[in-house]
């Protein structure tokens, strides 16, 4: 596992009121189902006050957070827009227009997954990792805690 630095941390931790956002670029299929889940090396799930495993996508963009502020959301079936899976998270009505611009301008229109860690703005660490060979980060924009969900889960 790499290690965390206490510069980057600090940089990105809790920062009330924004909202950053990853889109996945790849397949689901081809993600490693680890890559966002606690585990040990035969498989089975990781206690969750078991602090020293981390799922990659930790050690890739080198984040902690408060696993009660990630709004994770999926099609597995296929490939949907981005607007659909942003627009059914949290609080998503303050966010989703810059979100998606966003993303449009990275090309990034369709996808299967996107991650949302809310109170953290990853924008601000200068030596972030805008993108892997899974995921990539469109940006961190402010959110309000009263707005609400854009699109009902599952809506087309």
């Amino acid at each position: 596992m790499k290690s965390m630095n206490a510069h980057s941390y600090e940089l990105t931790k809790n920062h009330e009121g924004f909202v950053s956002i990853w889109v996945g670029i790849v397949p689901l299929a081809e993600i490693p189902e680890e890559y966002f889940m606690k585990r040990y090396d035969d498989g089975t799930e990781v206690d969750d006050d078991d602090e020293d495993l981390e799922p990659n996508f930790i050690d890739d963009f080198s984040v902690l957070y408060d696993e009660d502020r990630v709004d994770y959301n999926c099609c597995v079936e296929e490939f949907v827009s981005v607007e659909r899976l942003i627009g059914e998270c949290s609080h998503s009505t303050s966010y989703l227009k810059p979100a998606c611009e966003s993303a449009k301008k990275l090309g990034l229109e369709t996808t299967q997954n996107v991650i949302l860690l809310h109170d953290f703005n990853y924008a601000l660490n200068p030596l972030h990792l805008k993108k892997n060979k899974y995921m990539h980060f469109i940006g961190s924009f402010p959110f309000d805690s009263d707005a609400e969900i854009a699109f009902q889960s599952g809506a087309k």
